[in-house]
Parts: C-alpha cells; sequence; structure tokens
C-alpha cells in the first residue's frame, strides 16, 4: 500500500511537467508545410489549385489541440489562451502572401475577414483585465469556437480555385424556438448529405462564431444555404425554412455531384 502511495505522488509530480510538454506539442507555433508525399496523399482539387491553402490545415489542428488541453485541469486557462494566441498568430505571420491577401471572391474575403475576426478576438482575450477562472474560460472558449468555424473555410475556397462549385450552411447557435428548430433541421440535413452518397464541397458554420457574414450579406433569415458558383461568389441563397427535401434537391442539383446509389449496390 506504501509503495502505491508513493508512485501516486510521484504521478502527480510529474504531471504538470507532463502536460506542459503536451502543451507545446499540440498546439503548433508555425503552420506545418506538407512534404510532397503527403501533399499528393492529402489533395484537395486539381494542379490548378493553390497549394497555400493547405497550410490552413494548422487552424484544425489547433483547434482540436484546444479541445485535448481543455480536458485537463493542470494546465491554467490563462497560459492555454497565450499559446493559444501565439500559436494562431505565428501560424497567420507565416502563411505564403498569397493564402490571404487581396481577396476577391465571397469564399476569399470570407476567409480573409474570419481570420482578422479571431485575431481581434485574442488581442481582446488576452488583454482583458477579467482574469477570473469563469472570465478566461469563456474568452477561450470563444476563440475557440471560431477557430473552429474558419477551419470549415479553407475547402470551398480551394474549391473555388479548382473552378469547382461548392455549398455553405450558415446556422445559428442563438435564437429564437422557431429559428433553432430550422437550424436543428438543417444540420440533420446536412449530416444526412454527407453520410450519403454526396460527393462535392460543403461545409457548416454558425454565424454566432462568424458574424463576418452579415459584414458581407447583411440580415438574412438563419438557417440559409449559399450555393457559390465556381469562382467562389454567391449564387443562390436558399432559405432553411424550405422542406428538407427541396433544399437538398437544390444543392445536389447545384452541385451536380450526385451519385445514386441504391442500399444494393453499398
Amino acid at each position: 500500500m506504501d509503495n502505491l502511495i508513493i508512485r501516486r505522488i510521484r504521478f502527480r509530480a510529474i504531471w504538470p511537467v507532463f502536460a506542459a510538454l503536451l502543451l507545446i506539442l499540440i498546439i503548433p507555433v508555425q503552420p506545418r508545410h506538407a512534404d510532397a508525399g503527403e501533399a499528393s496523399r492529402n489533395k484537395v482539387g486539381s494542379a490548378n489549385a493553390s497549394p497555400h491553402l493547405e497550410d490552413l490545415t494548422w487552424i484544425s489542428r489547433l483547434y482540436c489541440g484546444i479541445e485535448t488541453l481543455g480536458k485537463t485541469d493542470s494546465i491554467p486557462r490563462t497560459r492555454i489562451l497565450e499559446h493559444v494566441c501565439r500559436a494562431w498568430n505565428d501560424g497567420i505571420k507565416n502563411l505564403p502572401a498569397d493564402s490571404l491577401s487581396a481577396p476577391v471572391t465571397f469564399i476569399e474575403k470570407l476567409l480573409h475577414l474570419q481570420t482578422d475576426h479571431i485575431t481581434s478576438l485574442l488581442e481582446q482575450a488576452t488583454s482583458s483585465r477579467d482574469t477570473s477562472n469563469a472570465g478566461v474560460e469563456m474568452r477561450l472558449d470563444e476563440a475557440a469556437s471560431a477557430i473552429k468555424e474558419v477551419s470549415a473555410i479553407p475547402p470551398l475556397v480551394l474549391a473555388a480555385r479548382d473552378s469547382t462549385r461548392s455549398s455553405l450552411l450558415v446556422i445559428s447557435s442563438v435564437g429564437c424556438a422557431c429559428e433553432m428548430e430550422r437550424c436543428s433541421k438543417m444540420v440533420d440535413l446536412f449530416a444526412l448529405m454527407q453520410a450519403d452518397t454526396l460527393e462535392g464541397p460543403i461545409a457548416i458554420v454558425d454565424l454566432m462564431q462568424a458574424p463576418v457574414l452579415e459584414d458581407l450579406l447583411g440580415q438574412v433569415t438563419i438557417p440559409y444555404w449559399i450555393l457559390l458558383n465556381e469562382h467562389g461568389d454567391v449564387s443562390t441563397l436558399i432559405e432553411g425554412a424550405s422542406e428538407a427535401a427541396e433544399v437538398r434537391a437544390s444543392v445536389v442539383s447545384w452541385l451536380g455531384l450526385w451519385r445514386a446509389r441504391s442500399h444494393k449496390d453499398k
């Protein structure tokens, strides 16, 4: 029994050091550039697509790192927030010049504005005088949610650079009961379309974490689907108040990548 207690004490002494190493390993301080082999395996679109957008995959890894670290109580939330801010700023700074510069199309502008939004959020978060656990936790959650939303956008930018149509579902995590019910139905439809035989770039974002959408489109009834043309510009908006079957048919028809297969063929 004494040996068991000693081992537990030693583990507790080592855990903070291990947690600190985990923090460094999980949250990258700069984007990882894929080598030729990995680029060919993870390639999205044709050779005409910009490889620089693939560098933005570090944003998804950053979000996953925040989620992982959030499950442990051994690292102060203030420290996690500081590391996230540093990793984000270093990641944006080290991107190739044409990854985010001179946005022209709607989807490129959305990516550009959302990254600026996150940079502003992190600046406010780290400079806030509210150092309470609840305050830091709230700011970290807000930044993490915004980072999650921006990670859905690069595939649509790549689609546009490859002259491929795409679609973006915009929902809201805050609203009246009717709005929340409509959003829930569209989220279920989105999940079904992803799990089915639909092949094509589709993504989903939460307006509450991507408020820059209103800067581009104005106020639109939530939820709604944005059908993006081959250039990444808005072609049509479909309101989520429509019947799910009609929405599905419209999105599928727009993408033109539907392959109907019966369950017997699966």
